[in-house]
């Protein structure tokens, strides 16, 4: 069994099956299995890991709309792997979140999640580890072991019934020693570090704002919404 390949497919379903999970996210699977510092390589292994996960029908390629929509793209897998290729090679600076394409789990990759993490070699057994900045943003969000706010559909969404003005002094101290990388009226993305980062967006299709945290070593996304639609 090729261990490195198959904890980065196992970490990409872990991910697609919280939510839908973006290339930046699946690039950094790979740069933590296989410990890769060369970004030409880390791009060639990527496309190999995405290109056994569609070839295997285990998660689909397509884009995230507003509103959090998911999109599929209706091509071939040589066409998506193109397009993703051109993409990347044509981005000429850092990949950051929520670029290029996104990935969703299917049927069959959720049956293919449950084999994977019950093989002893492979089986993934906590959701954090705590270190560093990581572990700053977990006194904020897990002040006394539990994530803050009330469970959606998952235990790593949680509803805050607090207004935007709240919602971003909460971003602000989430991402206190971070740096803004991206910045208009619909999305801010704050990097902590190569390891970490926290996407406020003051509004959405329901009006509410969502604070995002990705992570490398958290096992899923965590999304904070805020407001009173859904109390």
């Amino acid at each position: 069994m090729n261990i490195k390949f198959n904890k980065t497919i196992l970490k990409t379903l872990i991910w697609c099956l919280e939510d839908w999970t973006p290339l930046f996210s699946v690039s950094s699977f790979v740069e933590e299995f296989y410990d890769y510092d060369d970004l030409d390589i880390i791009k060639k292994t990527t496309y190999k890991i995405i290109k056994n996960l569609l070839e295997e029908r285990l998660v689909v390629a397509g884009d995230l709309l507003p509103g959090n929509n998911f999109k599929p793209w209706n091509m071939s897998i040589d066409e998506i792997l193109k397009k993703i290729k051109f993409k990347w090679d044509n981005l000429r600076r850092e990949l950051i979140p929520h670029e290029i394409v996104w990935f969703d789990i299917t049927e069959k990759g959720k049956k293919e999640f449950e084999h994977l993490n019950s093989l002893p070699e492979l089986k993934e057994t906590d959701l954090f580890y705590f270190d560093g900045e990581i572990e700053d943003i977990l006194n904020i969000i897990k002040p006394h072991g539990h994530l803050i706010g009330k469970k959606d559909i998952n235990s790593y969404i949680r509803f805050l019934k607090k207004g935007k003005n709240e919602a971003f002094k909460i971003f602000n101290k989430l991402t206190e020693n971070g740096k803004i990388i991206y910045l208009n009226n619909k999305k801010i993305i704050s990097k902590i570090s190569d390891n970490l980062y926290v996407i406020y967006r003051p509004t959405s299709e329901l009006g509410s704002a969502t604070i995002d945290i990705r992570a490398r070593d958290f096992r899923r996304n965590i999304k904070l919404k805020f407001g009173d639609l859904h109390e």
